[in-house]
């Protein structure tokens, strides 16, 4: 069965959303996944976005994967694969375990090799079926809303020190995913690794604040990822918080796949 996650806790907190409204009753992709792949037929689509729930194949974020889970993903899986649609599967769409989030989520180095765990058993399990793999969907979003302010999960509202320090944890392990499917997956599997980024649109009256905020938007992820260390923009914080510097994959890229979510 499914693990609580920290987006489950959030909405059963009473204030947090209007109306007290959950996320228990939504789309019911879950069940009703026949559906999606005969609309996207019908659309001629021949790709699609697929993400796996954390909480959903580890309910408490370590450990085995969910058996229940596995074979509902390989169902799904199979479902669009003899539809003809191509799959880019996301490991990571914000729905952290609780019980990890509980010693610190994001913020504790700890989930690195945690996430790494996780990944490593999905790549096991799915990677013969999957050629496109999304570590993590949107982290400006959910690293700046679930640690910067308290209106999304797990809302934690704390200083800007707290913000980017999750970042920092959230590259890293995804450059230690990377690295893990690049020496053990890569040469069998023969698929690839990326992330998905957003950006704002910025109209100003110069240039320079233009790539400012493009920098602190998509750069603080993008540069690291791709070139191993922050943007310029962005030394005078990374200075002042003692951040680490993220590294790429032994000089090279961390990531053989770039996504924009636009």
């Amino acid at each position: 069965s499914k693990g609580l996650s920290i987006w489950d806790r959030f909405t059963h907190t009473p204030g947090k959303i209007p109306g007290n409204a959950t996320g228990d009753s939504a789309a019911d992709s879950y069940h009703k996944y026949p559906d999606d792949v005969k609309c996207l037929q019908q659309l001629g689509a021949k790709h699609f976005k697929l993400q796996l729930s954390w909480s959903r194949l580890q309910p408490t974020g370590t450990g085995n994967l969910n058996t229940k889970a596995v074979e509902h993903y390989n169902d799904v899986i199979n479902a669009y694969r003899d539809a003809g649609v191509h799959l880019m599967v996301e490991l990571y769409h914000w729905d952290l375990p609780q019980a990890l989030q509980d010693i610190g989520g994001w913020l504790n180095p700890d989930i690195i090799q945690t996430f790494k765990n996780y990944c490593d058993q999905c790549f096991e399990t799915f990677g013969t079926k999957v050629t496109q793999w999304i570590t993590f969907h949107d982290p400006y979003t959910f690293v700046y809303g679930g640690y910067g302010r308290t209106d999304m999960a797990p809302g934690i509202g704390g200083p800007a020190e707290s913000v980017y320090k999750a970042a920092v944890n959230v590259l890293q392990s995804h450059a230690a995913v990377f690295r893990l499917y690049k020496t053990v997956y890569e040469k069998t599997q023969k698929g690839s690794v990326g992330i998905t980024l957003q950006s704002n649109w910025y109209e100003t009256g110069d240039n320079t604040s233009r790539d400012r905020g493009l920098h602190f938007d998509i750069g603080m992820w993008a540069h690291p990822l791709f070139y191993g260390k922050w943007p310029e923009e962005m030394q005078s914080f990374t200075t002042k918080f003692n951040l680490t510097s993220p590294y790429a994959v032994q000089g090279n890229t961390s990531a053989n796949l770039f996504s924009l979510n636009r």
